[in-house]
């Protein structure tokens, strides 16, 4: 069984600014206690017994 990787970053921040926000098994999750007020950027990193996959392409949400 796989699970997915959620990152998150302030938008205009670097490469070596995304932060773990959750991992999950499923296709789906609400994150709560998102901060207010910030364009904030999240992708999505799959894992599995044969290793990561690249990451997804970027969704921006504006809190």
């Amino acid at each position: 069984m796989g699970s997915y990787r959620i990152q998150r970053r302030e938008q205009g921040q670097g490469e070596s600014d995304w932060v773990l926000v959750e991992t999950t098994s499923e296709t789906s999750v609400a994150l709560n206690r998102q901060e207010r007020g910030k364009t904030l950027e999240y992708r999505v990193i799959a894992k599995n017994k044969a290793g990561e996959s690249a990451q997804s392409n970027t969704v921006t949400a504006v809190l």
